[in-house]
């Protein structure tokens, strides 16, 4: 929902003044409506306008308003009467503005909450998550709804992270071995021998960009008449496509072993960042199976062009670090809502 425009009250202690309408636009603050107040929390059966100072920034909203998710702090009659200033006729709390901006909103769209349409906490572009989390938890949002905000931006609270093992052998033993390097040294030595091929299979596409590097030997037996034994030993000679198969069976082994010991194989089976491993490996499997089938393409054709884009999938092993860095889970959230904006 976009906000545009506010009113600035004058006078001493007076902040930015600011009221959404019920439609979700923003409307002008009725100087009027504070003056017909009386001093004192108004009683739970009344209607009426409150005004919440936000350590500065004036909102004023209805009462039925807030009423609208009882369980939380602005919709808790008794707990909100805590933080009432008689003097403001307001009630004041010294949290984070910005923060409350999003907050405020989602209680302004509450009245759209049907079986059809979810009202979902919207975390404020300006606004770091963890300090939108720690707002979200003073204000007591529920839970579900703090859960689905952090989904929305990628981001994990820090839980028992052995909460989900699997609780047979071998299973649990290799679990930990392949998602838990912190577990052992035998894992450490596992997360590190996994992001140095992660490491290496990129440069090795990189490398294969680069102009006298770019004559993949698969394009020549392609499009050749060499048979297959032929068209696999030159394909060999090339020592980016060795790497590049000793990546890949690396690859292979590490996802068929983690859905092995996997504790939930149809969460194993969903989970993004497993498929983008698979979509990683998918190109050299391409390549490797025209070769044995016997395939022949023409340059330039619309099936050559389909199997150089197909090969661009490689970058996503960039995203196999997530497990090991977690900068790249949020480079990975950022791609899926790029992939959003891109087709809806």
């Amino acid at each position: 929902m976009s906000v545009s425009g506010s009113s600035v009250e004058e006078g001493e202690g007076e902040g930015d003044v600011f009221e959404w309408d019920e439609t979700g636009g923003l409307a002008e603050t009725d100087p009027l409506l504070a003056s017909e107040s009386s001093h004192g929390p108004p009683t739970p059966t009344e209607d009426r306008r409150l005004r919440l100072n936000i350590s500065g920034m004036i909102f004023e909203t209805w009462e039925s308003t807030l009423n609208r998710y009882p369980n939380t702090l602005l919709g808790d009659h008794a707990r909100r009467e805590k933080f009432y200033c008689p003097d403001g006729d307001e009630y004041f709390f010294d949290r984070h503005r910005p923060s409350f901006e999003g907050i405020f909103r989602f209680y302004q769209r509450g009245h759209k909450a049907t079986a059809d349409y979810e009202n979902k906490m919207e975390r404020p572009p300006n606004v770091p998550v963890e300090i939108f989390y720690a707002e979200m938890k003073f204000f007591d949002i529920d839970e579900a709804i703090i859960k689905q905000c952090l989904e929305d931006e990628w981001y994990s609270l820090e839980e028992d992270p052995y909460a989900d093992l699997p609780t047979i052998e071998p299973q649990r033993s290799i679990w930990l071995l392949f998602d838990y390097p912190e577990s052992s040294v035998a894992a450490k030595a596992i997360a590190v021998i996994s992001v140095s091929i992660i490491f290496v299979s990129i440069a090795v596409f990189c490398v294969g960009t680069i102009p006298g590097f770019d004559a993949n030997p698969l394009d020549s037996a392609i499009s050749s008449n060499n048979t297959i034994l032929d068209t696999l030993n030159r394909a060999y000679e090339d020592q980016l496509f060795c790497v590049e198969t000793v990546c890949i069976i690396w690859f292979c082994f590490e996802l068929i072993i983690r859905f092995y010991a996997s504790p939930n194989k149809c969460s194993f089976i969903k989970d993004v960042m497993n498929i983008f491993d698979i979509v990683a490996i998918v190109p050299f499997f391409v390549d490797f199976f025209m070769i044995v089938g016997g395939f022949q393409l023409q340059k330039g054709s619309t099936a050559s062009v389909f199997v150089r884009v197909l090969r661009l999938f490689r970058i996503f092993r960039i995203l196999k670090l997530s497990r090991h860095v977690k900068g790249c889970r949020y480079l990975g959230g950022l791609l899926l809502k790029a992939l959003d904006l891109s087709f809806f």
